[in-house]
């Protein structure tokens, strides 16, 4: 099981770009995070593939990486501009969002108003089902 969670990790920052509809919506949550002068990135992220897909995009602005599991936590620490946290992971749609707003607060990176872009799988908990952007005012 871990060799299989690291090897996602490698194929999802190898230089050459997927061709996969996860890997296409990470890509936009960069961009538009950027476009809209979104504060941070909130990546739900079971493994970490999520949140090694958007780091590859390298975008201007911090990648917070939500995971339940610890030792993913750690391994998304060596990603380009991620800082990752140990979060139960949400039951549903306005749980998630109650979550990364918790998150983001606690964690220092917006103020109360500033825009933030959620990245996640619907449905949660679901490995390799990055298919969702939310946009926030926390």
């Amino acid at each position: 099981m871990t060799r299989s969670m690291y090897r996602s990790l490698i194929e999802a920052s190898r230089a050459d770009v997927e061709r996969t509809p996860s890997h296409a919506v990470a890509a936009a949550g960069a961009d538009l995070a950027a476009k809209i002068g979104a504060k941070v990135i909130i990546g739900f992220t079971a493994g970490g593939t999520t949140a090694a897909r958007i780091s590859r995009s390298r975008p201007p602005v911090p990648i917070l990486a939500l995971t339940p599991d610890e030792k993913a936590a750690r391994r998304m620490c060596l990603l380009w501009g991620v800082h990752s946290a140990v979060s139960s992971g949400p039951s549903g749609y306005e749980e998630m969002t109650r979550i990364a707003s918790a998150a983001v607060h606690h964690e220092g990176y917006i103020r109360l108003g500033d825009l933030a872009l959620i990245v996640s799988g619907v449905p949660f908990g679901l490995r390799g089902a990055t298919n969702n952007l939310r946009v926030v005012a926390c």
